[in-house]
């Protein structure tokens, strides 16, 4: 895990967007809407396959219908999103009512055309 970190920031010096590391790595809830229900997938499988650590990843719209209550104070959230997606603000708001760490990486931290959202979030996390 040392050398993880070390290496993040590393990377952080050259990248044109913050890197922001999850608090609670055993306990990581990855979220996606539309297209970035497939980012949020490939990259709970790319975090398992190269750390071994436990991370579950659901579409916005699954998880709001019932995973979402395991969600606690000990979870780090990640929500790959549009900001126009409505259901966003919905699961923002439990989340900072259960007080869990929220990491939101919508698509206009990043500053390209919509088209590229997607792209720069999947880089972002791998």
């Amino acid at each position: 895990m040392k050398k993880f970190k070390e290496s993040i920031k590393i990377l952080e010096k050259g990248l044109p967007f913050e890197i922001c590391l999850p608090k609670f790595l055993t306990n990581l809830v990855i979220v996606g809407d539309l297209i970035r229900e497939v980012v949020a997938h490939e990259i709970a499988l790319k975090i398992s396959e190269t750390s071994y650590l436990p991370v579950r990843s659901y579409g916005i719209e699954e998880f709001l219908h019932g995973p979402r209550v395991t969600l606690d104070v000990d979870t780090s959230l990640v929500i790959f999103s549009s900001l126009h997606e409505s259901r966003r603000e919905i699961l923002i708001d439990y989340a900072r009512i259960i007080d869990c760490e929220i990491l939101d990486t919508n698509e206009e931290i990043f500053g390209l055309p919509k088209e590229f959202g997607w792209l720069a979030q999947l880089v972002w996390v791998q």
